[in-house]
């Protein structure tokens, strides 16, 4: 079994996908500056930014244990919006199979219902 067949989502979670994150757009982000390629440095600069807000929320809801009480839904939002973002690097050989996992596939964090 890996560490990733626990099935409980943690900071480390984030910290794994934020790292893969930041190792694929970093360099893509300085090559656009470096080629004076405006449009791609604002887009790969609102990726970031994305990832960043994601990352930062994401881990700011847990305490010691696991999500602080009633912060669950949160966790799972902003973890599934990083994996979406991982999944466009599937193929790298450093992605992950957690990565495409939801959050409620990772430790019961489930997505919230609305009605109608």
């Amino acid at each position: 079994m890996n560490e990733w067949e626990v099935r409980v989502l943690t900071a480390d979670h984030f910290d794994r996908i934020n790292t893969f994150l930041r190792a694929r757009i970093d360099p893509l982000l300085g090559e656009a500056r470096a080629a004076g390629n405006g449009d791609l440095v604002i887009a790969l600069t609102s990726l970031s930014r994305a990832v960043e807000s994601n990352y930062v929320l994401g881990t700011g809801v847990f305490n010691g244990e696991g999500p602080k009480e009633g912060r669950e839904h949160e966790v799972g939002v902003r973890w599934d919006a990083l994996g979406t973002m991982a999944y466009e690097w599937r193929l790298h050989p450093d992605f992950q199979r957690a990565f495409e996992l939801s959050a409620g596939e990772l430790g019961g964090v489930a997505p919230l219902l609305l009605d109608g």
